[in-house]
């Protein structure tokens, strides 16, 4: 598949596929079910990669098979053992040159199942922050990902039309999605995470083709349809 040289907008997913984050969170998760004894493999890594902190809670619960009251305990000692593995903020290979080409280009955004605080200090940490005029994260949406509304979110603060628009994406929550919001999803899978159904899997953000299309790539100058705009009685 080729992607579209004429979009409405692209939309970022944050953690794994801009800034290396998930390294620092498989490796927390390693711990904890070690520590409960609970084997952590492939299958394990793929049930949590993506997922929004609650649901990623709840996962772990019925994992380690912690009482639902534990569940503040839980998250503080996870978010430990991750403040631990993480350093610096990095960013992916290729990520840094391939938003600096687009931005300009297109309007950009991120839809991330991270916290703004998280959120914020990554893109500050990496220098992106002003190549994103709308971020939505986990705070901002009621339904995180897999459900479509923090891209829906995205789409319609840059007041573009999501069919028009391209995501990427490393985890199957984020690549359904983007699936469900109608866009045309590029998957850079993570390590360890289940193969995510986009309609083009590449295997990292520097590929030549991808560095190709974000030179030519245009904006479509259009605004979004009505059937994106709430019904009025």
């Amino acid at each position: 598949m080729h992607l579209p040289l004429q979009v409405s907008a692209v939309v970022f997913d944050l953690d794994g596929l801009l800034v290396d984050t998930e390294s620092a969170w498989l490796r927390a998760e390693a711990e904890l079910f070690a520590k409960h004894g609970v084997p952590f493999g492939p299958l394990q890594q793929a049930e949590l990669v993506g997922l929004a902190l609650p649901d990623l809670l709840a996962r772990l619960r019925v994992a380690l098979d912690v009482d639902a009251e534990q569940t503040d305990a839980l998250r503080d000692e996870l978010e430990r053992r991750v403040t631990r593995f993480q350093g610096e903020p990095r960013l992916m290979p290729g990520a840094g040159a391939l938003v600096r080409r687009l931005a300009g280009r297109v309007p950009l955004a991120i839809a991330t199942n991270s916290g703004r605080d998280a959120l914020e200090a990554a893109l500050g940490a990496t220098g992106l922050r002003r190549c994103f005029p709308v971020t939505v994260t986990a705070d901002d949406v009621e339904r995180p990902k897999p459900a479509p509304e923090p891209y829906l979110a995205a789409f319609a603060a840059l007041d573009a039309d999501p069919r028009r628009g391209v995501v990427f994406e490393d985890s199957a929550p984020g690549a359904a999605a983007g699936r469900r919001a109608g866009a045309t999803v590029v998957t850079v899978p993570a390590g360890g995470a289940a193969e995510p159904q986009g309609h083009l899997t590449l295997a990292s953000l520097e590929d030549q083709g991808l560095a190709r299309w974000s030179e030519r790539v245009r904006a479509i100058r259009e605004r979004r349809p009505a059937l994106l705009v709430p019904a009025t009685a």
